[in-house]
């Protein structure tokens, strides 16, 4: 009963020869071509578009970057101008207090 449900399997299960159409010579190449000239004409009118908005914002991006580049490195002169003159200041008046004191001990003033 086993050998026979083998049997009737191995033959059931066969795929059936499917006749193919005969090809036409270059039928096939000419389908490709015109799918592939198809794909890129629709690639180019949907990307054309998307390509564009994404430049203008990678523009936009960019100068909005080079604008606060800009005013980190306003913001850092300044800082670094300002903590000169605190440092210049402050020698100033050292210097200006040593003297005094330097005029006073020799008798000065």
């Amino acid at each position: 009963m086993l050998s026979l449900a083998i049997l009737a399997h191995g033959y059931l299960a066969r795929p059936m020869a499917a006749t193919a159409p005969a090809p036409q010579p270059g039928i096939e190449a000419r389908i490709q071509a015109a799918a592939e000239h198809e794909v890129e004409r629709r690639l180019q009118a949907e990307l054309r578009p998307v390509l564009a908005a994404m430049e203008r914002q990678s523009a936009e991006r960019e100068k909005l970057d080079v604008a606060r580049s800009e005013q980190r490195m306003d913001d850092k002169r300044e800082a670094d101008l300002k903590a000169v003159r605190y440092a210049l200041e402050t020698y100033e008046r050292r210097l200006n207090f040593a003297l005094l004191s330097a005029s006073r001990r020799s008798g000065g003033d």
